[in-house]
């Protein structure tokens, strides 16, 4: 952007207010007269990195034709490298548990009492209770 009128620098509105000399503070924000696309460029530049102010001549208002934007190789800085994608590891399915083994005592069938099932593990006995 070119040409571009600074409104206020820090909290300084007026450009022949005095500046206290005790205020060490640095100014961080500038606020600026742009238009609205001028305004959409500001925002995309915030969003992509830092955004530089450049002083000219007062006296220089010639507007200097666009061109492309300064990349890295033009200053000689290899570019950034963006961090490798992860590769696609396929999830396997979870293996479901072998059915329980079920071992039941042999011999004559008791009538009476109560059968108890004990589960170890994969392992299942039954116990009668008397």
């Amino acid at each position: 952007l070119q040409n571009v009128k600074v409104i206020a620098y820090g909290r300084q509105l007026d450009p022949g207010a005095k500046v206290d000399p005790r205020d060490t503070s640095r100014p961080t924000v500038a606020t600026l007269l742009v238009t609205q696309e001028q305004a959409e460029k500001l925002v995309l530049a915030g969003q992509r990195g830092r955004i530089q102010l450049a002083l000219r001549n007062s006296l220089d208002d010639e507007i200097t034709a666009s061109s492309d934007p300064v990349k890295s190789i033009d200053l000689g800085i290899d570019e950034p490298r963006k961090p490798a994608s992860s590769s696609f590891v396929p999830v396997r399915p979870a293996v479901s548990p072998p059915a329980p083994v079920v071992t039941t005592k042999t011999g004559k069938p008791e009538t009476e009492g109560r059968v108890v099932r004990i589960f170890r593990g994969e392992k299942v006995t039954e116990e009668t209770l008397k």
